[in-house]
């Protein structure tokens, strides 16, 4: 049974939450260069939403981007067109989001003006979080829930993640499960098997909540029209399962420091990298990385690199995403990082992003005099269930738009 943290607030409190991350460029009078933008981590993130009041923090994932934080449910951001650079799509579409009051994380994407903006609304009094947490009594996940389903969320500010689309929403939303029951055993100091416990809980809650929503498609032919709102997958999970059994029979423990270290966990989880340099079996550890190795791979020679991306597919194609949405703000040390990636990767890589950043990657891909015929050299694995086409189809809006629900 899992202990329940000696001082969890929001355990006792129903947040509603309304969070606007912009690109710094944007909203120049509101973020002038990040003044006042504060730290938000794995050891004080309950602390801003216990004191409930207004303040502007850093995109965990894109530190370069501020977080506006407005805990009261009635205020409306008052905005004008020249917030949002002119585009009055972009102002209809951030005004329409803040009518309803639903737990979610939606990005749209200006590419005119190479801004990104994202919008996080967090409500714990909404019909489908109050069903959500009904279904989760009794597990050991329901003592942390209001903070799991926050950590959740905030998963999702990940660019990397929440805009690919050769991930399915079930790898998406699985992915940030797992994010935050990582960041959960760091904050409270969870053991390995109270981590093990939680996070099998939260794969019972999962399942019981796919089957009632597979039920609810079969009844409503409508719900199932409107998109994908699937949180599990059954070989996702074995994935998940190999990895956990692997560490747990080899001992080995694990420690993050930030949103950024768990998502780099959570990734080897999905994908059971059992293999990963992350992995001290001596030392019964599990090291992240993070930029060392991402280092080391924009320097490998190109054999070496391709062998690196192959085993490292899923964290080095997000890396590039990442790269390819800030391409035209990219700094000089970084584009000199891209122009060392081997072309092949390049293009294998850009099969998992959505339309608008592969048209990037293969400008510039073009630019570089290597064209859109590049054959790969090396034998590079394609996972055959995702579905590179699924969202070429879908119906177009005035703006391009992602969204997550919880």
């Amino acid at each position: 049974m899992v202990t329940p943290p000696k001082t969890n607030a929001m355990a006792k409190v129903a947040m509603a939450t309304m969070c606007v991350s912009i690109s710094c460029s944007a909203l120049a009078d509101a973020f002038p260069e990040k003044k006042g933008c504060e730290v938000i981590n794995h050891t004080n993130y309950e602390q801003f939403l216990e004191k409930r009041s207004d303040v502007k923090v850093m995109n965990p994932f894109k530190p370069e981007t501020c977080v506006l934080l407005d805990y009261n449910s009635d205020y409306k951001n008052k905005l004008s067109v020249d917030d949002f650079n002119g585009n009055k799509e972009i102002l209809s579409y951030f005004e329409s989001f803040q009518e309803r009051s639903r737990t979610r994380v939606e990005m749209v994407m200006d590419y005119e003006n190479k801004q990104l903006y994202t919008l996080l609304q967090f409500n714990t009094k909404e019909a489908s979080v109050r069903g959500f947490k009904k279904l989760a009594s009794g597990k050991d996940i329901a003592v942390f829930m209001d903070e799991f389903l926050f950590l959740h969320e905030m998963t999702h500010f990940e660019p990397s993640i929440t805009l690919n689309k050769g991930y399915s929403m079930a790898k998406r939303e699985m992915m940030s499960d797992i994010t935050a029951l990582i960041m959960l055993k760091s904050k409270h100091d969870l053991s390995m098997s109270e981590f093990f416990e939680l996070t099998s809980s939260v794969f019972e809650l999962r399942k019981e909540e796919h089957k009632l929503v597979l039920r609810q498609e079969r009844n409503d032919k409508r719900r199932k029209q409107s998109g994908d709102h699937y949180h599990y997958d059954e070989d996702l999970a074995k994935n998940i399962e190999k990895f956990l059994s692997f560490i747990k029979d080899n001992g080995i423990d694990m420690r993050v420091t930030s949103l950024n270290e768990a998502k780099e966990v959570a990734m080897h989880m999905m994908h059971n990298y059992q293999g990963s340099e992350m992995i001290d079996l001596a030392k019964k550890t599990m090291t992240i990385k993070n930029d060392p190795y991402r280092q080391a791979f924009f320097s490998m020679q190109p054999g070496e690199q391709m062998v690196y991306y192959e085993n490292n597919k899923a964290l080095m194609s997000g890396e590039l995403l990442a790269m390819f949405e800030d391409f035209n703000t990219l700094l000089p040390a970084d584009q000199e990082k891209l122009d060392h990636v081997s072309p092949e990767i390049i293009q294998d890589a850009s099969q998992f992003f959505n339309p608008e950043i592969k048209d990037v990657a293969q400008q510039y891909l073009a630019t570089v005099n290597y064209g859109n015929d590049i054959q790969m050299t090396a034998s590079v694995s394609i996972d055959p269930s995702i579905n590179l086409n699924a969202e070429n189809n879908q119906e177009k809006v005035q703006v391009n738009a992602s969204g997550l629900r919880r």
